[in-house]
């Protein structure tokens, strides 16, 4: 169990670090390079694309742990590797928008489509109205953790404390193959992340942020179907999305009010959003990553929480908790409006 566990860690963030280093050197040969811009106001043009080598890392790691794990882990880890297969889809689009920005409508008519690819191979046997929430969901997330790229680790740090919390959670109710796969995840991430901290050497851009949006979702979705009891339990891997979650409800919220599209590009994401409060880059994505421990630790205390009352708590708690920032940020932007 315990050399499992260590190479599901080691091997992904090995071969991610190794890749990613690789990546610098050839990116800007492909043309793919992020210029500063009034939106992008990082210090130099810096290689972007950089999801390509996590991808490698992930599946590096996917593999190890089909050929290492036990008979039992194998159907776990290729259930949900099977599931997780249109992500490759989501992430050769996310490259292509990378290398020649698409329009906005056939890149959320795929991410549908492999949502809905996604559900039926990991959920089978879904009601029609569970189906098209699940899938809802899903292609939500995708665009979620898609809009989060937008500053140094921020995209990366978020996926990497929801990919501990999975694997914490797997590990509580005695899923080897789930732990083992969110120490793929964070060991892969960490071996991108070691480039992308600030300030970074190359972007995760959307062939990186999709897949993440993608595989997270769906495997939050597969942990919620296996958990039957308690009622509460369910709730539990949501909440580790609180984040992305957050930032893309305000931000579409904002861009709807203003009469704009909402997948129109901008500057009033939840971390521009604190930097204009006075916080420097580094400490906006430091307050939205403590936010998403924050919310990620509550969702672990609510798994296990063995009453109704300690469980309402725990929820209310953090359903106030993010209200009470929403209402927070709303009540200062009017003031500073006036």
């Amino acid at each position: 169990m315990a050399e499992l566990l260590l190479v599901s860690l080691l091997l992904p963030f090995g071969v991610a670090w190794l890749l990613t280093v690789a990546w610098i050197h050839l990116a800007p040969r492909l043309g793919l390079v992020d210029r500063p811009s009034p939106r992008k106001p990082h210090a130099r043009p810096t290689p972007t694309g950089g999801g390509v080598a996590l991808v490698g890392g992930l599946v590096a790691g996917v593999l190890s742990l089909l050929a290492m794990a036990s008979s039992a882990q194998s159907d776990s880890i290729w259930s949900m590797a099977t599931a997780w297969a249109p992500a490759l889809a989501v992430a050769s689009l996310g490259f292509v928008d990378d290398v020649r920005p698409l329009h906005w409508a056939p890149r959320l008519a795929t991410h549908f489509l492999a949502a809905a690819a996604g559900v039926a191979l990991l959920l089978p046997g879904l009601d029609w109205m569970s189906f098209g929430a699940a899938v809802l969901f899903v292609a939500a997330m995708i665009n979620a953790f898609n809009m989060l790229d937008n500053m140094d680790a921020l995209c990366g740090g978020t996926a990497w404390v929801a990919a501990g919390c999975f694997a914490v959670l797997g590990l509580m109710r005695g899923e080897l193959g789930e732990t083992a796969l969110g120490l793929a995840f964070l060991g892969a991430l960490a071996g991108f992340l070691w480039f992308n901290l600030p300030p970074a050497r190359v972007f995760l851009g959307d062939v990186g942020s999709t897949i993440l949006g993608f595989t997270l979702s769906l495997w939050s979705l597969q942990i919620a179907a296996a958990i039957p009891t308690p009622a509460w339990s369910w709730v539990a891997p949501f909440a580790i999305l609180a984040v992305p979650c957050y930032d893309m409800t305000t931000v579409v919220l904002l861009r709807l009010s203003q009469g704009r599209n909402p997948f129109h590009a901008d500057t009033q994401h939840f971390s521009h959003r604190l930097v204009r409060r006075g916080l420097s880059r580094p400490a906006a994505v430091g307050v939205i990553l403590l936010l998403a421990l924050g919310s990620g630790a509550d969702a672990l205390l609510l798994y296990v929480a063995h009453s109704g009352m300690a469980a309402a708590a725990l929820a209310l708690g953090l359903a106030a908790g993010w209200t009470a920032l929403a209402v927070c940020e709303y009540c200062t932007s009017s003031e500073a409006a006036s």
